[in-house]
């Protein structure tokens, strides 16, 4: 169940340096008074990518980056 605090307060674009109180563009990203829970990645998602990213370090940790940011809704 939603409370409240769950519920965005503003929509930002920065693309667009674009601030609403609704979301215009499906690319907004949504703005709470409360941050949400962090969720992390689990033992089976980081060997899966250390495993797929061995020996560049620099692409393991590019794609950590974007499976914690997909897993948060970034």
């Amino acid at each position: 169940m939603k409370t409240e605090k769950d519920e965005p307060v503003a929509w930002l674009n920065k693309s667009r340096n674009l601030l609403s109180w609704d979301k215009v563009y499906e690319d907004m990203d949504a703005l709470y008074t409360h941050p949400k829970e962090w969720v992390g990645l689990t033992n089976e998602q980081i060997v899966d990518l250390v495993i797929k990213n061995a020996g560049f370090p620099t692409k393991l940790a590019k794609a950590i980056e974007a499976k914690l940011k997909d897993k948060n809704g970034h």
